[in-house]
């Protein structure tokens, strides 16, 4: 529903968040109202919220802009957008999958593991990139507005390595962008089947077998997010399972200080 809102002289009220450039002024931007907005210490009632065609914030006030623009009303209170911290994108494709068993089936982690390996198994780049695509989507539609995808599908169906080192977490990207989702790009050191054995084979597209060689990935993953401004990197160990101890600590003491560290800390207990 559009309303025209004009008002001749009224000034927007401080934010508890200073915004960029110059506010008051509505030119070019398009306009929201809501009864209510949440700012980190308070409540704005009412809120009129400007953005630029980049969706960037450049009006905020309890008070109309001052000059007569069209006003999008919104019968709903406005909240920050939620960050997903931890997210395995290709897995979207296995939502329900893992449910279905043959009757007397111990449903439990470990059947959901044999049906993720099926899925992980299965997507080529193209797919991958697809059903990101859908699940980011509909993470901004429920609000989310940055997600932290970490990544161990790496390789090939035959655990080889693309020509491109990071050529599915390039596809990640693409669909973040097509979703219009702000996203961290997190390569996943992936080197063991567990403690003290060696990768099974339906974990092929995970594996680095080095630190060197986990190295040499996340290097190239600077390319996936380079010259995008809604794209970051991290880096991450899966986890203590998953990564001898002293590869661990080298990943951490020598990886980049400059970028965020994940790391699964917590694990199933295998009965």
């Amino acid at each position: 529903m559009k309303e025209l809102v004009s008002n001749p002289s009224p000034r927007p009220r401080p934010s508890d968040t200073p915004l960029p450039g110059e506010r008051g002024r509505g030119e070019g931007l398009k306009f929201y109202s809501f009864p209510s907005l949440l700012q980190k210490t308070s409540w704005l009632s009412p809120a009129y919220v400007g953005v630029d065609d980049k969706g960037i914030i450049k009006y905020l006030s309890n008070e109309a802009p001052t000059e007569v623009v069209a006003v999008e009303s919104v019968q709903g209170f406005a909240l920050p957008g939620f960050q997903n911290a931890h997210s395995h994108a290709f897995q979207y494709a296995m939502a329900g999958l893992a449910e279905n068993h043959a009757v007397g089936t111990q449903d439990d982690f470990w059947t959901w593991r044999e049906a993720m390996y099926q899925c992980a198994l299965s997507v080529n780049p193209d797919q991958a990139q697809a059903i990101a695509a859908m699940l980011y989507a509909e993470m901004v539609r429920h609000g989310y507005t940055h997600v932290a995808e970490f990544h161990y599908l790496h390789h090939d169906k035959d655990g080889k390595q693309y020509s491109n080192l990071a050529e599915m977490g390039t596809r990640l990207v693409a669909a973040a962008q097509t979703a219009g989702i702000k996203i961290t790009l997190i390569p996943v050191f992936y080197q063991k089947g567990s403690f003290g054995q060696d990768p099974q084979p339906r974990q092929r597209r995970f594996i680095s077998k080095t630190v060197d060689d986990y190295f040499k990935l996340l290097e190239k993953s600077k390319s996936a997010v380079q010259n995008n401004a809604n794209a970051s990197l991290g880096f991450s160990v899966h986890s203590l399972r998953a990564v001898e101890l002293d590869d661990i600590k080298t990943t951490y003491q020598e990886g980049p200080n400059d970028l965020p560290f994940h790391l699964h800390v917590a694990e199933q207990k295998k009965k």
